[in-house]
């Protein structure tokens, strides 16, 4: 094939935006967490854990919708239109930010439309992987894939408290919504749909089920089922410690908004990051993706125990025990989105539907997590015997989240389940004949 210096730039020009896209709709994911507190003061509704935590939570059903109707849309509109939509309904649902000092119906809106691109974004980037990265390349960009969870939260978690308490809440929620629009309309003018490369096995696409039989196909795979009840029970503690994280440190060591920010942004994304690394490049060299799941959600339990069961002494327990949940969490996602795509029969639809349903049912959980969570931390409160409000909401989040740590036993059960389907698993075939 000859060389296609258009399409080498084109390449270059997608990981870019890739990159540069997905992080900012990752960053955007849990942007109210920093400053709930500022928030529930300013709307008044303090008092009120459920309604507290809707800022962040209110955006998972539009998520799941996204999702559900994403690898549709991926086939009627093309994988590189489909990201057209992401960033449009990311940079509209965030820029209204700067339209909600007044009214808590306008944030939550926001936040409702930001969801919806992001849920587009989940199919859309199993597919363009798929489509647009040799073996090779998906192994990296699934790797990559897992970053970007812990790299927009450690940003997030540093940068909007402080961006808040310089320019304003709705300043430091908007900001993100002007970047979406850029790469947005870099994105309209500078990639081109017959420049994209496709990598996809043909005759694999040509198996390809109908589209209304596609999550039939897909839930009737082993594999498939137990990674969504592994993510989805994940998922309620990621959702619930995401959310609450910075206050819990706040109020546990009586710490500033933006202190607890950056603390909360190095334990839990800033040392998930480093999971992931280290699970991308172990799965890498030993060519398997069980391993990981096993460890990763062995640490991730240890790692909540230490906090809950630690929290009453000191802080540091908190910090030191997120810490090991986040590089745990971060140590097996990379193995998550490879999984799918090494099944037998995988497309790129296939692929990235596979994503879209996985996160679609987590992101259930995920929604649940912070509406549930903060019943039971209201009605635990009561139980502390303690004197100060701020004691008492430690307490009720504390042993919150030691319950939900409980569903690691249930997700160490499904990771044994699985089987691999790594490279690896032929290597040691070979050795044992």
């Amino acid at each position: 094939m000859a060389h296609n210096p258009s399409r080498k730039k084109t390449g270059t020009a997608v990981v870019a935006l890739l990159f540069f896209g997905i992080l900012t709709c990752y960053i955007l994911q849990m942007s109210p967490a920093p400053i709930l507190l500022n928030l529930g003061e300013h709307f008044g509704v303090l008092d009120n854990n459920s309604l507290l935590n809707l800022p962040v939570n209110i955006m998972y059903p539009f998520i799941i919708v996204g999702c559900l109707v994403g690898p549709s849309l991926d086939t009627k509109i093309g994988t590189r239109n489909l990201f057209v939509l992401t960033m449009g309904f990311v940079a509209f649902g965030t820029l209204l930010n700067f339209a909600a000092s007044s009214s808590y119906l306008i944030l939550l809106v926001g936040r409702a439309l930001f969801g919806l691109g992001f849920g587009f974004g989940v199919p859309f980037i199993g597919s363009a992987i798929m489509q647009w990265f040799k073996p090779k390349g998906r192994e990296k960009m699934n790797t990559l894939n897992g970053f970007f969870p812990f790299i927009g939260t450690l940003i997030c978690f540093s940068a909007v408290a402080p961006i808040a308490s310089l320019f304003g809440w709705e300043f430091s929620l908007g900001i993100w919504g002007l970047i979406a629009l850029v790469i947005l309309a870099v994105w309209v003018l500078f990639v081109k749909a017959k420049n994209l490369p496709n990598y996809a096995d043909p005759l694999d696409e040509s198996e390809s089920v109908e589209e209304k039989h596609l999550y039939r196909d897909l839930w009737s795979r082993k594999a498939i089922r137990l990674l969504v009840v592994a993510f989805s029970l994940d998922y309620i503690n990621y959702s619930f410690i995401a959310t609450i994280l910075p206050m819990f440190i706040a109020e546990s060591g009586g710490f500033s908004d933006a202190i607890a920010g950056f603390a909360s942004s190095v334990a839990f994304p800033g040392i998930g990051l480093i999971g992931c690394l280290a699970g991308g490049m172990v799965m890498s060299k030993i060519g398997k993706r069980k391993p990981q799941f096993l460890v990763g959600s062995v640490v991730e339990f240890a790692g909540i125990l230490i906090a809950t069961l630690g929290a009453n002494v000191s802080v540091v327990f908190v910090l030191i025990g997120i810490s090991l949940y986040a590089f745990g969490n971060g140590f097996w996602l990379p193995s998550l989105y490879c999984v799918p795509m090494e099944l037998k029969g995988m497309t790129a639809s296939k692929a990235g539907a596979s994503f879209a349903l996985i996160t679609a049912i987590g992101f259930i959980f995920g929604f649940l997590s912070p509406i549930v969570g903060g019943f039971m931390t209201d009605a635990l409160m009561p139980l502390s015997g303690l004197s100060t409000y701020a004691a008492q909401h430690v307490f009720g989040l504390r042993w919150t989240l030691f319950a939900f740590g409980l569903v690691y036993i249930i997700n160490f059960i499904c990771f044994m389940k699985i089987k691999e389907t790594g490279p690896g698993k032929d290597r040691h075939q070979e050795q044992s004949a």
